[in-house]
Order: structure tokens, then C-alpha cells, then sequence
């Protein structure tokens, strides 16, 4: 959902003020936002509405189970004790973005699109294994499995934030991908190529709780971190999917691997190739 743009062009974007902040109802002034930092999508939702910032927040029910693909175009607030936005936890639809076919873990390794994958054609919502990838590298092992996906991200990245805060423009992290694939690098950078190949903002996420201390459908922690939903499913879970979250702590670029959060959040998608 985000406007094609250089590396170069998304780090000189303007840092947008108005963060934290609910953009419901007013796309005017939530359309700097969408252009940099795209759109943010509940757990196994198409593109159907629901993803743009400026979304309405419905009514405190799931999506009936029999309307998962054409569940309207309302970012669906939940209560607190329903921590997916599709009835009954969506148990037979585990596979909305990842195809997968059974709730074995070791099986949920999705290569192709899913029902409601939302990236174009040739791109598809990239599996946990994969974001692992690019983040911590095969050696670096968060206790998931290997998987043929992985063979493409040998070696570790190095990551840099990019603080807007100090230049008046978008803040977010960039990708230096290694010289020689295949290999570790060392902590030399000259071990590693020149110029970024990724730069991923730091969107937050789109709260969809209502409740005490909630705050119904307003962005959370836009300019700090960055939420990034992946297609796998927590092993045998009945409501939660996997995310990786990026953030900053003591001078280190932090990934954190979690089912934690609820389906029913609003997170950024980035698509990757299907193979």
C-alpha cells in the first residue's frame, strides 16, 4: 500500500508529527502516513478496505466465519478476550495467507499464497522462517526449523537505524545485505556491501482492541518500532499468528519472534517473491 520509492526517497521523507494518533475517518490527513509507511492489515484479511489507516472501526464482534473473504471494508474491533478478528478464532482457516494445510508446525513452512494472501501476483506474505532470514541469518538460530526458503539468506545483514528524529525525516532501518553470501561476516563493515537493499519504517501497528486502556483503532508506537506480520501460524494455536517486532534498546536493533499479540491487530505486510 505503500507509494514505490527509492531507498533514498523513503529515508528523505518528511517526518510525519501527527503519530500515535487515530486517522479514522480522515484519509486527508492520513495520506502522508500511507504513502511512506503503506498500509496495515489484520492477520489473514485481504485487501478488502479494512487495511487503510483511515478505516472505520466496527462494531465489537468478529467477522462471521462465513464471510472471511468478504468480511467489508471496516477494520473490525474486538474485545478484549477475542484475540482474532474472525469468528471462532478462524480454527479451519489457518491458512488465509499461507496455504497451510494442517495445524503440524513442522508442516507450516507456506511457499505459495494463501486464499487471502494480499501481495500482487508473484509476491505472497513472507513465512516467519524467512523474516528470520534477513534479520538474524542461519546461524542465529531463534529455535524454528530450517526450511528450503532459507536457502537465499545465508549470512547475517547488518541493520542500522535511521533516526528521523534527528533529521526531520522518516525513521526506520537499513539493510546492509553481506559481500559474500554464504559466509559470516565479521563485524567489519567493510564486510559488508555499501549501499542498503532494504529500509524498513518504523509504522507501529493499528490497535483494534476496545476496552479500558486500549485505544480503538488508533496507531500505536509509529516512529519507534516496527511490527511486521508473517504468514505462519503458531504451532497448534486456535488464535494467534506469528510477527516479527523491531525496535531499538540501548543502542541495539532488537527482533522479537512472537505469537503474543492477537490477529486482530493491524500490522504492516512487505512482500516477498513466491519460489
Amino acid at each position: 500500500g505503500a507509494t514505490p520509492m527509492s531507498i533514498d526517497e523513503q529515508t528523505a521523507y518528511p517526518r510525519i508529527t501527527t503519530y500515535n494518533t487515530s486517522y479514522i475517518g480522515d484519509k486527508t490527513a492520513a495520506t502522508p502516513f500511507k504513502t511512506i509507511f503503506g498500509d496495515m492489515y489484520q492477520w489473514g484479511r485481504r485487501t478488502d478496505g479494512h487495511e487503510k489507516v483511515w478505516s472505520a472501526l466496527s462494531p465489537n464482534v468478529p467477522v462471521p466465519l462465513a464471510n472471511y473473504t468478504n468480511a467489508g471494508e471496516e477494520f473490525s474491533g474486538v474485545l478484549t478476550s477475542a484475540p482474532d478478528w474472525l469468528e471462532g478464532y478462524g480454527n479451519n482457516k489457518k491458512g488465509r495467507w499461507g496455504g497451510q494445510k494442517s495445524d503440524d508446525y513442522a508442516n507450516n513452512h507456506p511457499t505459495s499464497k494463501g486464499i487471502n494472501d494480499p501481495c500482487p501476483s508473484g509476491l505472497r506474505v513472507p513465512s516467519n522462517d524467512e523474516w528470520q532470514g534477513i534479520t538474524q541469518g542461519l546461524n542465529n538460530s531463534v529455535g524454528f526449523p530450517d526450511v528450503d526458503a532459507l536457502i537465499s539468506f545465508n549470512g547475517i545483514n547488518r541493520w542500522v537505524w535511521h533516526d528521523g528524529s534527528a533529521t526531520t525525516t522518516v525513521s526506520g532501518w537499513l539493510v546492509f545485505p553481506p559481500k559474500q553470501l554464504g559466509t559470516t561476516p565479521s563485524a567489519d563493515n567493510n564486510d559488508y556491501e555499501s549501499s542498503p537493499t532494504l529500509f524498513l519504517p518504523a509504522a507501529g501497528y493499528r490497535n483494534s482492541y476496545t476496552g479500558v486502556n486500549y485505544q480503538d483503532g488508533r496507531l500505536s508506537l509509529a516512529g519507534t518500532e516496527g511490527w511486521y506480520w508473517s504468514s505462519t501460524v503458531k504451532e497448534k494455536s486456535e488464535e494467534r499468528s506469528y510477527m516479527v517486532n523491531i525496535y531499538n534498546q540501548n543502542d541495539n536493533i532488537v527482533f522479537q519472534y512472537t505469537h503474543r499479540y492477537s490477529r486482530a491487530l493491524g500490522h504492516s505486510v512487505r512482500c516477498v517473491a513466491e519460489h
